[in-house]
């Protein structure tokens, strides 16, 4: 089985949508490269983006949660329904990945962490609400794909690049 995925999905022209975007962006800058974990930040996903999933024991799913007040933390099965609504700015949510991984022989686990936002007013960048969420949302992912070494406050200074102004990358 392949190493373990980090995906990060957000659209940053939307605001907070683009915190699990960030998340990854910083995670995959702060991460030593000798660590075996793949991260893949995605501002959008598509049907295609399934075969990241192929191959793997475990992939965590960052994401943006709408009228949620805390960090959701849900393993996916392809027949599960959250009970929160997704920021649905993406071309294919991260469900549908995960049915569509699973149609084409995926069998590992699928962790959905899913940061609670507030404004996905277009043209905007992330909150400072969605920042401090994100940061406890790192560490959550670390301790869920058992990393050692979480360099915490490398990745809260590399999302700071995503405040305030869309982060267009």
């Amino acid at each position: 089985m392949g190493k373990p995925l980090i995906l990060g999905v957000g659209n940053t022209m939307y605001g907070d949508d683009g915190v699990g975007y960030c998340v990854a962006r910083a995670m995959r800058a702060c991460f030593p490269p000798t660590l075996e974990v793949d991260v893949e930040p995605r501002q959008t996903v598509s049907l295609g983006d399934s075969a990241l999933l192929l191959d793997r024991r475990v992939a965590v799913i960052i994401d943006a949660g709408v009228d949620i007040d805390y960090i959701g933390v849900y393993e996916v099965g392809d027949s599960d329904e959250l009970p929160i609504r997704l920021e649905d700015s993406h071309s294919v949510d991260p469900i549908k990945l995960v049915e569509v991984a699973s149609a084409a022989g995926f069998r590992g686990k699928v962790f959905l962490v899913l940061i609670p936002v507030r404004d996905t007013e277009f043209g905007k960048g992330l909150s400072r609400y969605a920042l401090k969420n994100a940061v406890k949302a790192a560490v959550i992912v670390c301790n869920l794909l058992e990393i050692n070494v979480c360099p915490i406050e490398c990745i809260e200074e590399r999302m700071r690049d995503c405040l305030g102004e869309p982060l267009i990358d």
